[in-house]
């Protein structure tokens, strides 16, 4: 699942900010860029979508080789390439690409037919940066959340064990401060090790680039305080305790407009907290009166993850 997940985000125009594989459903948080696909050639679109669906077939329903061949025929069909450069910018395309494939090989592999997922998926939009944090928290939290794992580094398939994996990756090799020719055979194989690890998280999208919407959270919120954050976090939610939040992990949560003496359990709960749409309560209100609508259902009516009232 987590492969099939990085394979997609490098062929759509859709970047991972956080990911939770459980035993039994998945947690994504994307973020969807639908304008880039028409700064992408024709040729590039080719080369993505072949890579997505493989080469088409032939009559006789075999799968062709992305080959030179199949790229200009996909190219000789201008109302095709702009239908596929559309969907590469498309969520529900990007959903159908990951879930189609893993349901066919569950079914291979447990010998049956018919439907594997339980429904569509859903879909929750995030309207400002504290709806951003708290909901990718509260994903990388998810293994610790549900007692699977002790700590975020110890929670597998998750992108912030993933990101933690990668700075110690990065951390050993700027110590190491070795070539390969310089190092003997076991430095060598830890240097290999190092690096593997300082690869895990160049995928997903980088944390300064996750929060890009103002200058003021771009500024402040990078990778180390993201993951004190989330180690934080999962620790009061590991020892079922509120403990003071830390002066540097407040001043983020303060930025964001954020509830400080709560937030624990509003990461805690957040999965029951919205509905279709998640963000400060004048977002909301914004995002209601563009879709035509007096107001946007929340799961509760009083949301703890907010200040009450914001500077």
């Amino acid at each position: 699942m987590q492969q099939r997940v990085c394979e997609l985000s490098g062929l759509f125009a859709i970047e991972v900010c956080a990911y939770a594989v459980m035993s039994n459903h998945l947690h994504l948080v994307l973020k969807c860029d639908p304008r880039q696909v028409f700064g992408w050639s024709d040729r590039e679109v080719a080369r993505r979508w072949i890579k997505l669906f493989p080469g088409g077939r032939d009559s006789r329903g075999a799968l062709l080789a992305a080959n030179p061949v199949v790229v200009r025929r996909f190219l000789e069909d201008a109302g095709r390439v702009q239908c596929c450069r559309k969907r590469l910018g498309n969520l529900s395309w990007f959903m159908r690409s990951l879930n189609e494939p893993i349901a066919r090989r569950a079914n291979r592999e447990d010998e049956c037919t018919g439907r594997f997922w339980e429904g569509r998926f859903k879909c929750q939009r995030l309207e400002d940066e504290g709806s951003l944090v708290a909901c990718m928290t509260y994903v990388d939290l998810n293994p610790v959340r549900a007692d699977l794992a002790e700590s975020p580094e110890a929670s597998e398939f998750t992108s912030v064990c993933d990101r933690i994996r990668g700075r110690q990756g990065r951390t050993r090799l700027a110590k190491a401060g070795l070539s390969a020719s310089e190092a003997t055979r076991e430095q060598q194989q830890m240097l290999k090790a190092a690096r593997r690890d300082s690869e895990s998280d160049l995928w997903l999208c980088p944390i300064e680039r996750v929060f890009s919407r103002s200058a003021e959270s771009a500024r402040h919120v990078d990778l180390d305080s993201y993951l004190a954050l989330v180690d934080w976090t999962g620790r009061q939610m590991k020892m079922e305790k509120l403990g003071a939040i830390p002066i540097e992990l407040g001043s983020i949560l303060e930025r964001m407009e954020l509830d400080t003496e709560h937030w624990v359990q509003g990461v805690k709960r957040y999965g029951s907290l919205y509905y279709r749409v998640a963000g400060r309560a004048d977002r909301l209100a914004k995002a209601a009166k563009k879709a035509g609508q007096r107001w946007l259902r929340v799961m509760r009516p009083q949301v703890p993850i907010y200040r009450p009232n914001p500077v």
